[in-house]
């Protein structure tokens, strides 16, 4: 490797001082602060969580947990794909992202935003619009707006189908329409607002930053201006 040692960030739930060994003896740099690639050692929740910490920064996904569709590598074959990393024999694969506006809060999401009916026993009723297209009493759960990256994950629990381009909108449980699920262009603006109950408002797996939105109160969602970069192994 040329020049500066390559700075990694760990981020696990893990023990992860193997990791740490494996990477001091490959000649890698381990850094907390502006580092040049994160490797994110669990499942998926782990890789939505180093997203927030390190944002557009290269990621690694590593997999020890039971669930993890979109891990490049296992632990036990780690060190051979660090190998490659070190030598470049890499390259850095882009995934958008959606922000969401909701008064003075702006959340920022890899896999879905989430608007779901706070009350299990209350029903939703809400407006749903992007482009030329409104729908103006729906009636379920709530809705889901996912990426591609993020359509296998909780979009597709709730019904929709993983797909590769645009951006997923997913009824909840709807109870007022037949049509459950879409793909929308990357450019559409999509504006939900609560007609009737209280939903909650969530991006990926934050449980640190859960809004609660009332009758009357609207939240625009489109593609973020970020992206999330992974490490795709050749």
């Amino acid at each position: 490797m040329r020049g500066s040692p390559m700075k990694v960030a760990l981020v696990s739930l893990h023990n992860v001082s193997n990791i740490e060994g494996m990477l001091k003896k490959l000649g890698f740099e381990i850094a907390s602060k502006d580092p040049d690639l994160v490797i994110a050692s669990g499942g998926d929740g782990s890789i939505l969580y180093s997203e927030r910490l390190f944002p557009s920064t290269p990621k690694l996904a590593v997999k020890r947990s039971r669930l993890c569709r979109k891990c490049e590598c296992r632990l036990d074959n780690l060190e051979e794909t660090l190998l490659k990393v070190r030598n470049g024999l890499y390259e850095v694969k882009e995934e958008i992202k959606l922000k969401a506006v909701f008064k003075d809060q702006i959340l920022t999401a890899l896999n879905e935003i989430q608007i779901r009916n706070k009350l299990l026993t209350r029903a939703l009723r809400f407006s749903l619009s992007f482009n030329d297209t409104v729908y103006n009493d729906l009636i379920g759960d709530g809705v889901i707006v996912a990426t591609p990256f993020g359509s296998s994950a909780y979009y597709s629990a709730a019904g929709g189908k993983p797909f590769d381009e645009g951006i997923g909108v997913c009824l909840n449980n709807p109870f007022s329409h037949r049509e459950r699920s879409l793909i929308i262009s990357e450019s559409s603006k999509i504006k939900v607002k609560i007609l009737r109950e209280t939903a909650l408002l969530a991006a990926d797996n934050d449980d640190e930053r859960i809004s609660e939105m009332r009758n009357g109160d609207e939240v625009s969602i489109e593609k973020s201006e970020e992206k999330a970069r992974f490490i795709n192994i050749l």
